[in-house]
């Protein structure tokens, strides 16, 4: 490697930040020992590592201030705009861009409103479904509560598990493909990555610890709230 690698993964704020930590110490492009999940930027001699949002991510990707990207690939489509040489993808995270209605709503009737987060990607797929729709509002979170304040509104997000979508007693009208977290290289992925990448063991690993993350979390924020109000 004639000069350190730069590369970017998500920080802390994103699911994805785990996996993107995982194989960066796996492959010996970070140590284990001078992790922390607070810390933003790192300089070794093979890799300087950027840890941002994933949207910033695509931004500096698309810049060329860093060489290598983990980021979702719903981040992707929505956010990078410059081509790429290499994909890797991980079978773990996986979600689906869905369009979601609630009980009102009226198969015969165009939508007034679709809120998202992913406009760009939303005019796409409302298109390949043939949804006819009059105003597509950017939000940059909580979507699924969006459609509830409307009759004729509907909200285009992503699911992963599902369980926002039962609570909230919303229908998904329309599906995606399964869309994959993966490493993007401007040109082409390291050895080191490559290599880390088939190691079946760390594969097992991070789907155990996905699993159980999704699984386990709303059950975590339940009990703390618990805690907190002292409820019985």
């Amino acid at each position: 490697m004639d000069r350190a690698l730069k590369i970017g993964i998500p920080n802390r704020s994103s699911l994805l930040h785990a996996l993107g930590v995982a194989h960066l110490i796996a492959a010996e492009l970070m140590p284990f020992e001078d992790y922390d999940p607070a810390k933003l930027w790192y300089s070794f001699d093979r890799a300087q590592i950027i840890l941002t949002r994933c949207n910033e991510l695509c931004g500096l990707f698309d810049r060329g201030a860093i060489d290598v990207m983990l980021n979702g690939g719903d981040y992707v489509a929505e956010h990078l705009t410059e081509s790429f040489g290499q994909r890797l993808e991980f079978d773990v995270n996986a979600v689906q861009f869905v369009l979601l209605v609630d009980g009102r709503h009226d198969p015969k009737a165009p939508f007034e409103t679709v809120f998202t987060k992913f406009p760009r990607v939303a005019r796409r797929y409302l298109s390949e479904w043939q949804v006819s729709w009059e105003t597509i509002t950017p939000v940059s979170g909580g979507v699924e509560a969006f459609c509830k304040l409307e009759p004729r509104s509907a909200a285009f997000d992503v699911v992963c598990t599902g369980n926002t979508v039962r609570a909230n007693d919303l229908r998904i009208l329309k599906q995606s493909e399964s869309i994959y977290p993966a490493w993007y290289a401007r040109t082409s992925l390291p050895s080191e990555i490559l290599d880390c990448h088939s190691n079946a063991k760390l594969a097992d690993q991070l789907k155990r610890y996905y699993r159980e993350l999704l699984l386990g979390r709303d059950l975590v924020l339940a009990n703390a709230i618990r805690s907190i109000v002292n409820y019985d």
